[in-house]
């Protein structure tokens, strides 16, 4: 099964989780998981800052780029 993990808000303690998580599903199930994490790149995000906006911008640019 492939599973889809969309990260990059620049968060540490999500990102900790996020780690956490996925080395709890390859404990789990080995490699039944084909597990991929995507970091978009970000330039809105980048010229907006962390603000509401900024992280609006994050989402807008994973649909753009991944289609979702």
């Amino acid at each position: 099964m492939r599973v889809s993990i969309f990260a990059g808000l620049g968060e540490q303690s999500i990102e900790i989780i996020l780690e956490q998580f996925v080395q709890a599903l390859l404990k789990i199930a080995g490699d039944r998981f084909q597990i991929k994490i995507y970091r978009p790149s970000q330039p809105l995000r980048k010229r907006l800052g962390d603000t509401p906006i900024g992280r609006l911008a994050f989402y807008f640019e994973i649909g753009f780029m991944y289609g979702i």
